[in-house]
């Protein structure tokens, strides 16, 4: 494959391979490759797509009406597409199992509009919310300690809320809003510092920062009694160990994407992230379904096999993806128009 014809011109490369290693964090995250989703995956995944977003935040002179309709077409159509594709999956497989009932049916739809981290699509409900106050923070509040200020009143928020509520998930992810919107806001506040770190820092560093999160993370798993760091669940452990290992991790991998810049089958993901985000746990049930779960004992065997599943999953998502953004059905992922071959 050519790398001409990976992406439009106006897109940075780095970014969209910052934003790939996040993409292919959270697929390997949903496997069970041992050990990997705990100590890896989730150190930083998710804070990692927050602050990618905050780095590409812009206000401008944008109306609160023009940049809703902005994210309507970015955020709010993608998810209400990839959740009809998820829902005729989810339909397929009950009726399949058990035959088909509008009980069940409906029941999926109401989960899906309500949102309470369902399904992949809850990072898409979240990233919404997070953004339409991140308009309203960033548009009026211009002192930049204060805007930081705000992210740590956030992180406490978001730490009571995981103390003594984080069993109760509302509609459309908003108790997660507390933990993804600061690094969104830190993001947006240090873009101009993050975008030259491949100048001011060397890779060694990048690779202490990417230990310094690895390390924070086992620790945190090991010390606080907890399988994973899992923001689905408000699961945090030790809160100062999680923002720390969440912020370094993704410093890490973005001062990391500036020094390589181009991994074609990654900066393709990450340019294209929404239909792998949201598709991979699906046609993981999907292929499960058909091979059966492997009971492999040893761990290799194991690691093989959804080395496999997830390799045959991007091949699976890669021409679905090639025939939505060659044509006007890209605006159901996001695209503003299709992308031509060079």
């Amino acid at each position: 494959m050519k790398e001409n014809v990976l992406q439009p011109k106006n897109r940075i490369d780095w970014i969209d391979l910052a934003r790939g290693v996040g993409v292919l964090l959270v697929i390997f995250g949903h496997t069970k490759i041992p050990y990997f989703a705990a100590y890896l995956s989730y150190a930083f995944h998710i804070p990692l797509f927050f602050m990618i977003s905050g780095i590409c935040f812009k206000v401008n002179d944008l109306s609160f009406f023009d940049f809703l309709v902005k994210k309507i077409k970015t955020i709010i159509i993608p998810y209400i597409f990839c959740s009809f594709i998820i829902l005729i999956n989810l339909t397929v497989n009950d009726a399949l199992a058990n035959g088909f009932s509008s009980a069940v049916l409906i029941d999926n739809c109401k989960k899906l509009i309500v949102q309470r981290h369902y399904q992949t699509v809850w990072f898409l409900a979240c990233l919404f919310i997070c953004e339409i106050l991140a308009y309203f923070i960033l548009k009026y509040i211009k002192i930049k300690p204060i805007v930081l200020g705000v992210a740590v009143i956030l992180f406490g928020i978001s730490f009571l809320y995981s103390k003594y509520y984080g069993d109760i998930a509302l509609p459309w992810a908003i108790d997660l809003v507390p933990a993804t919107l600061p690094f969104l806001l830190i993001g947006y506040t240090f873009k101009d510092y993050l975008k030259t770190l491949d100048i001011k820092f060397k890779f060694p560093i990048m690779l202490i920062c990417l230990m310094m999160s690895l390390v924070c993370n086992y620790v945190n798993i090991k010390m606080f009694d907890i399988k994973q760091v899992n923001m689905f669940f408000n699961i945090y452990g030790n809160y100062v160990l999680f923002v720390l290992s969440s912020l370094s991790g993704s410093v890490a991998v973005i001062g990391l994407a500036q020094i390589i810049s181009k991994v074609w089958a990654v900066n393709y993901i990450g340019a294209n992230s929404i239909p792998f985000f949201a598709f991979h746990q699906t046609l993981f049930y999907i292929i499960n379904q058909l091979l059966g779960k492997p009971e492999f004992g040893r761990r290799l065997y194991l690691t093989a096999y959804w080395l496999i599943v997830i390799a045959a999953v991007i091949l699976v998502i890669y021409p679905f993806n090639e025939l939505l953004i060659r044509t006007r059905l890209c605006v159901l992922i996001g695209k503003s128009k299709p992308i031509k071959k060079q």
